[in-house]
């Protein structure tokens, strides 16, 4: 049998597996079956990360800045627009910054 490939975030993939292995009998059929349909799920689908999003030359996207606000830039290409790709703080919506920025601030606080 051949791989199954999934494409998309880990979150997605994951939230994917969970729904897969909960769903009842595996349909798959393979050398783990009946045992362990967890394993038989690992055995025959991949994971492809999904092409991470980065905003078009002149376009806007968002990231967070040193003193945790949240910012918004425009795509042009900068060592510093590199950076924050690079780096995971670049974002496509202000929600999205917004979360991240609590999930930061957070960590800095339970680091006391």
């Amino acid at each position: 049998m051949s791989k199954i490939t999934f494409e998309g975030t880990k979150k997605e993939f994951n939230k994917f597996m969970d729904a897969a292995y909960n769903s009842g009998p595996c349909l798959l059929d393979c050398e783990y079956c009946p045992g362990d349909c967890n394993e038989c799920l690992k055995a025959h689908i991949a994971f492809i990360p999904a092409p991470r999003w980065r905003a078009k030359l002149g376009d806007m996207y968002y990231y967070i800045s040193a003193e945790g606000e949240i910012e918004r830039a425009r795509e042009d290409a900068h060592e510093i627009d590199n950076k924050h790709y690079d780096i995971g703080n670049y974002y496509k919506t202000e929600e999205q910054t917004e979360a991240a920025a609590e999930r930061v601030r957070a960590a800095y606080i339970e680091q006391d």
